[in-house]
């Protein structure tokens, strides 16, 4: 299950890496925004239907650490995919507006700072990254 995890990850990065790209062109940013709307929707939907079905799987389970374990990471995907949707479809709705997105989300990803999925590694893009993690 990990290795999907790390796969899924990886892949999301790398496609909101195009998405980005393609959010500093004025006009291609238009239609790049709008695909990042309904990609960010589809990122908060997924999120929450996976986070249920854990919640239902952990639920099921006799030994309470086990229980609480999957609690716990049905929180964790709640929060980091349903996240990572709604700033999609916040940073797809400044791509929408021309030349916006050249005076906003090219400095600040510049900066280097982002949203990291949280197994889609470190070395991914050259960013520095925060990520959503659980002290335990």
């Amino acid at each position: 299950m990990r290795d999907i995890q790390i796969g899924l990850d990886k892949t999301l990065a790398t496609f909101e890496q195009g998405l980005n790209i393609a959010g500093y062109i004025p006009v291609v940013s238009t239609f790049s925004g709008g695909l990042r709307i309904n990609y960010g929707k589809v990122e908060v939907i997924g999120g929450v239907i996976a986070a249920a079905l854990t919640a239902i799987v952990a639920l099921a389970q006799s030994n309470a650490d086990d229980r609480e374990r999957g609690l716990n990471k049905a929180v964790e995907i709640l929060a980091t995919y349903s996240l990572h949707g709604i700033a999609n479809i916040f940073r797809g709705a400044i791509e929408m507006i021309p030349l916006l997105s050249l005076a906003t989300c090219l400095p600040y990803d510049l900066l280097g700072n982002r949203l990291a999925y949280p197994k889609e590694g470190r070395e991914l893009h050259g960013y520095s990254q925060v990520t959503l993690q659980r002290n335990t």
